[in-house]
């Protein structure tokens, strides 16, 4: 490895944001500075992370200069090349997927790239936005977390974000109740602007993360897949729970146009709702 990319500068001057060695299962993970990641690579031991702004020019001219990235998986990173996508490289992962930001101003189903490349024992992050599940991955690994490989950080990665597009479409979902709920109610007024958000996030969500799921499926299909037994099945049932998710937006997005132009039963309580009493002028 050459890491001259590293050295001579704090974390957030060459563009790492964070980085952890994690020993054991049993150790505290150590916290990496720039200068201490070459040691930490060729120690052998334990699983490291490495989180990097990829719009920093000493990052990606450190994943430039590395060994332990793979030619194909330095290109992906160092070219912004967003298209999403998972596959095998060398003896690694190159995933390319979506995950939610959390930037000031930015809508919560707001989403932007992560590039990650992980084996047994490394998981290489970048972004070149701010992005929710990897800082609560480093938010998670000062507490305490424990894993045995870096595919084992990259399925929590997974797993977390799925969580966040979960509590995402229930918000929504609820926010579609309420809708339903005043128009059979015939508390008819505009509401444009909720069903306006509702439509965007139905769409982000499936134009984005739909091409996740059929990545990893893809992947899982491969003859050539030789991870361990826990991590294919990690990654089986988080793609199954994506799916879900994404069979539920389907769902809420076809909910949200009955609401709009109102489905036989709701356009028959708004008339009712509507019809002058037959004996006097009350409505």
């Amino acid at each position: 490895m050459t890491s001259t990319a590293l050295i001579g500068g704090a974390g957030s001057e060459v563009g790492l944001l964070c980085g952890f060695h994690l020993r054991s299962v049993t150790e505290v993970a150590q916290e990496l500075q720039p200068g201490d990641v070459e040691t930490a690579v060729a120690s052998g031991e334990g699983v490291i992370w490495l989180h990097l702004n990829l719009s920093n020019a000493r990052a990606r001219q450190l994943v430039g200069q590395s060994g332990f990235i793979p030619r194909e998986a330095r290109d992906a990173f160092c070219a912004h090349d967003g298209r999403r996508r998972v596959e095998l490289v060398e003896d690694g992962l190159l995933s390319v997927i979506s995950d939610l930001t959390f930037e000031e101003g930015s809508e919560p189903e707001d989403q932007a790239s992560l590039w990650s490349y992980s084996t047994d024992r490394l998981l290489i992050t970048g972004r070149t936005q701010p992005l929710q599940t990897s800082d609560r991955l480093r938010a998670a690994v000062r507490a305490g977390l424990r894993v045995a490989t870096g595919h084992e950080l990259l399925l929590w990665i997974l797993n977390q974000r799925t969580a966040s597009l979960r509590d995402l479409t229930a918000e929504m979902s609820e926010q579609v109740g309420d809708i339903e709920d005043e128009i059979l109610s015939g508390r008819i007024r505009e509401q444009r602007e909720q069903l306006g958000r509702i439509r965007r996030f139905c769409a982000q969500l499936r134009r984005h993360f739909g091409p996740d799921r059929t990545a990893f499926r893809r992947l899982l299909q491969h003859p050539q897949l030789k991870f361990g037994a826990d991590v294919v099945e990690g990654f089986r049932f988080e793609i199954e729970e994506l799916s879900f998710l994404i069979e539920e937006v389907l769902e809420l997005y076809e909910r949200r146009r009955s609401s709009r132009h109102g489905s036989p039963r709701t356009r028959a309580a708004a008339s009712m709702s509507s019809r002058s009493c037959p004996r006097c002028s009350c409505r």
